[in-house]
């Protein structure tokens, strides 16, 4: 993957930024002239696109800056399920506040339902009413994957020319190993292998007709943050050659 595209990962967040103003500004312009049809004051209408305005700043820039200060090249480490991480529970905590804020907003302040009579059309005044469950709803989806999502996952692509059938590999770490059965030959496949830890990795194997597992060490180190693939591929001879296709490491 290219240079660029990492250095985009690396600074979504603050790309978010201006993104997210500009939607802002588009939005209040498209909506100027149907201020009155909707009972909305400008004053009302302004102050709740400041809200926005100021949640986008606030989240994107806070992520964005746990990112840089952790020194984490993918902008999902927030879904690692790596706790003993400051930078992952520090950017947990962020995007939870952002859940908890919208909430609070949806049940605590008219501006939401300003916000709200704003984004429905003419003819859904009816749903008004579903506007502030729907929000609640939203929230705590969001706040629910955060915190039980299990962890970042790394692709390991698999591809067995040999003639000798693969019963099962398996990825060490310390004391994880997660294994993979059934391997068919001539058929690359791709599996998604749960990691919340950095460092050296080995895969173990065994082949079908044999009473011995083997053993090889990742020649690189593989981060929870990792983006891109593993590939293992079995040639005809049997070797294993294990190739790294991630372009964050």
């Amino acid at each position: 993957m290219s240079d660029a595209v990492a250095i985009v990962l690396k600074y979504l967040w603050f790309i978010v930024i201006p993104i997210g103003l500009v939607g802002v500004t588009v939005f209040k312009l498209r909506k100027a002239n149907v201020l009155s049809e909707k009972g909305v004051s400008s004053s009302e209408a302004n102050a709740a696109y400041r809200v926005i305005a100021a949640a986008v700043v606030v989240t994107a820039a806070g992520i964005g800056l746990v990112q840089l200060a952790g020194g984490i090249d993918s902008p999902f480490f927030l879904y690692s399920g790596n706790l003993n991480n400051v930078y992952v529970i520090a950017g947990k905590l962020v995007l939870g506040l952002f859940w908890l804020g919208l909430l609070v907003w949806a049940w605590g302040s008219r501006q939401f339902v300003t916000y709200a009579k704003l984004v429905l059309p003419r003819k859904a005044n009816a749903l008004l009413p579903l506007a502030k469950p729907f929000a609640s709803l939203v929230a705590i989806i969001g706040l629910s994957f955060l915190i039980f999502y299990q962890g970042n996952r790394v692709s390991f692509a698999i591809l067995n020319l040999s003639s000798q059938s693969i019963e099962w590999i398996a990825v060490i770490h310390q004391d994880s190993r997660y294994r993979i059965d059934a391997i068919p030959q001539q058929q690359q496949t791709v599996h998604s292998v749960p990691l919340n830890d950095s460092g050296a990795f080995k895969i173990q194997y065994k082949l079908k007709d044999d009473d011995n597992a083997w053993q090889a060490a990742i020649p690189f180190s593989i981060s929870e943050f990792s983006m891109g693939f593993v590939q293992l591929v079995f040639n005809r001879d049997g070797k294993l050659q294990i190739i790294d296709h991630r372009f964050l490491r």
